[in-house]
């Protein structure tokens, strides 16, 4: 309700994604927002090629840095503090990112007209329902129901 009351309806999804990275970050922590970011914008520049296949060798790629040692060492390091549910929240946070890059590429591949912007897929990745556990909901689906 705060959110139709505050912001029209053409800025809610900058919104929720804010108030998702936000959430990630407070959770999370700095290092990790970056990482996270860095697989987007890695994944994001491999989607503008639009080619199909490179998408998927890229995303699984990405997926195989979780792993494979010492890059998943490396990776996990980003993670600061300590906490129950840390490797949980990383592995599935970072999991479900590479998932959804890989869609929105797929989606940006089919598109005819010009490309998806970076921050449509800031959005669809940070949307904090879906950020740490999924479910999966492709690019396309989440750009009908969020409608931005």
């Amino acid at each position: 309700i705060t959110t139709t009351l505050l912001f029209p309806p053409q800025h809610r999804s900058t919104v929720y994604m804010v108030y998702g990275m936000l959430a990630v970050f407070c959770t999370m922590g700095l290092t990790y927002m970056m990482l996270i970011l860095s697989h987007c914008i890695l994944l994001y520049s491999i989607a503008m090629v639009k080619q199909k296949w490179l998408c998927f060798v890229a995303g699984l790629v990405s997926l195989a840095t979780f792993k494979l040692e010492p890059v998943s060492s490396w990776q996990n390091g980003f993670v600061t503090g300590n906490f129950d549910l840390q490797d949980v929240l990383f592995f599935g946070g970072s999991g479900f990112t590479i998932m959804r890059c890989m869609s929105f590429a797929l989606e940006n591949y089919e598109k005819k007209d010009g490309n998806y912007t970076f921050l449509d897929l800031l959005k669809y990745n940070f949307y904090l329902p879906f950020f740490f556990f999924g479910p999966i909901m492709t690019f396309d689906k989440f750009h009908v129901q969020v409608g931005f």
